[in-house]
């Protein structure tokens, strides 16, 4: 009998090794990495390390080179990478076409230390974002979206550092959906973490929270002049922190701020300068 239960042992422990070598491994997301700071398509495999474009829900876009340039997307296309990196330099992501392009990220993008912007070369032609997971904006990183969309299933942006601000900024009737909103959760520097809209854009949001982790020297900044931001029924907004420390304030000049349960609490400033807070 013992001679059985060691042989049944045996058995149990080979189908076990044989079910986890079956299993479809964890698939792991290749970068590719635009290889030099100069003016290009993205579909063009000679920018792109590898002589690959990303154009996968497995593969990770990076640009990281110094230097500013712009990346031209083909009329109408979508297309679609696991994760999206900025960390160095100025890239300008526009469209080539008469019709709108769309760069679809299925996980994360991250921008940090680097200028992002998405605007148009000709009318109707555009770059449009998603980001099926978070977007984060860090270490003196700028997103700017002029006249056309972004879509993300939760937005942060941090705070500045000690030499310049960490910025998200819509301008010229831009349009997007940011999920839920923080600004300036993490960071230490004495700039601010800043969203901005501007000449017409509208932006709508989830919960919302400026500077509300209370640490001190943390500034978060929501700026409309002139445009909508818009919270999701049932979401939250919180403005500062209930020990005081930091920074928040919410500046409407001639915008419109359409909250559903607003807190505003002992570092945080809500001014109203013309604009419409309900």
């Amino acid at each position: 009998m013992p001679r059985l239960k060691s042989s049944r042992n045996s058995l149990l422990c080979l189908l076990s090794l044989f079910s986890y070598l079956a299993a479809p491994a964890d698939i792991v997301a290749q970068t590719r990495t635009w290889n030099s700071p100069i003016d290009g398509d993205y579909s063009d495999p000679s920018f792109w390390s590898s002589n690959d474009v990303p154009d996968t829900a497995s593969e990770t876009a990076s640009f990281s080179r110094f230097g500013s340039y712009s990346v031209s997307f083909d009329d109408a296309t979508t297309q679609v990478v696991s994760d999206l990196q900025l960390t160095n330099g100025g890239v300008r992501f526009f469209g080539s076409g008469p019709g709108n392009a769309e760069l679809q990220v299925i996980d994360d993008a991250l921008i940090a230390g680097a200028v992002l912007d998405l605007d148009r070369l000709t009318d109707p032609s555009a770059v449009s974002l998603s980001v099926g997971d978070s977007l984060t904006i860090d270490d003196e990183g700028v997103l700017r979206v002029s006249d056309t969309n972004l879509d993300a299933s939760s937005t942060a942006i941090h705070a500045g550092t000690n030499f310049a601000a960490t910025e998200l900024i819509f301008t010229d009737a831009a349009t997007a959906d940011l999920g839920n909103l923080t600004i300036a959760s993490s960071g230490a520097g004495s700039f601010e973490g800043a969203l901005s809209l501007l000449n017409g854009s509208d932006v709508s949001v989830g919960d919302i929270q400026v500077a509300a982790t209370g640490v001190a020297e943390r500034r978060g900044v929501v700026q409309v002049f002139g445009s909508t931001l818009t919270q999701s029924p049932g979401s939250l907004a919180t403005v500062g922190s209930a020990n005081g420390l930091g920074e928040a304030l919410v500046a409407l000049v001639g915008g419109a701020f359409s909250g559903h349960d607003v807190t505003v609490l002992e570092s945080g400033v809500i001014n109203n300068i013309g604009g419409s807070l309900h």
